[in-house]
């Protein structure tokens, strides 16, 4: 679905920002546009006509409608998941250059299937002499490689936005808090833990 035909679905919620999708409010779409989008719509079986929904464009629209009331949302390997409770989530993917996918999915066995990606978490190994400590980015990249193993993990609800990099170097893993900008090893187990409660509403 492309950035534009979410512009129409959403006019017909209230036609306010989508989180994580580039400002709705600010997008340029003149009628012949907006036009466009509607007949794309129509022709993939979203619209019966330029102002009535299929049963299909119901349930797009619901979906749009509970991510943007989701309770928290958490970005993660180019995915926005917006959790609507805690069985039942939204997530949006960007496919393709202005084409995205708006999926329901079942958070129960999220953590499972998103770390069966991330292998080198299960492989590194946990030091316990190692503590916490401050660090500044710039200074973070410099004295440690992990290049091809991390991923960030950002949380945000009504309260807070929490950015945290986890990543392995030299076989020990870390999570380095964006925001603090603290370092702290963590283990297999820690990581896990830690994800699980960014899924908490």
């Amino acid at each position: 679905m492309t950035l534009q035909e979410i512009f129409v679905l959403n006019n017909i919620l209230d036609g306010k920002d989508v989180y994580s999708l580039p400002p709705l409010s600010k997008l340029s779409m003149t009628q012949l546009l907006y036009n466009a989008a509607k007949d794309l719509l129509i022709k993939r079986g979203f619209l019966k006509n330029s102002d009535e929904l299929t049963d299909e464009g119901v349930l797009i629209t619901k979906r749009l409608m509970s991510f943007k009331a989701a309770r928290k949302y958490i970005m993660i390997m180019g995915l926005t998941i917006g959790i609507v409770d805690k069985e039942q989530a939204v997530m949006m993917k960007k496919k393709a250059q202005n084409n995205y996918l708006i999926t329901l999915i079942d958070i129960k066995n999220i953590t499972e299937q998103f770390f069966e990606v991330f292998d080198f978490i299960k492989a590194a190994e946990d030091s316990k002499t190692l503590k916490a400590r401050k660090l500044e980015r710039e200074e973070l990249e410099k004295e440690y490689s992990f290049k091809n193993a991390n991923f960030e993990l950002k949380t945000k609800d009504d309260t807070k936005e929490i950015c945290e990099l986890c990543f392995c170097s030299d076989n020990q893993l870390y999570i380095y808090n964006c925001g603090e900008k603290m370092l702290y090893p963590k283990s297999y187990e820690d990581v896990i833990k830690l994800f699980e409660e960014r899924l908490v509403v």
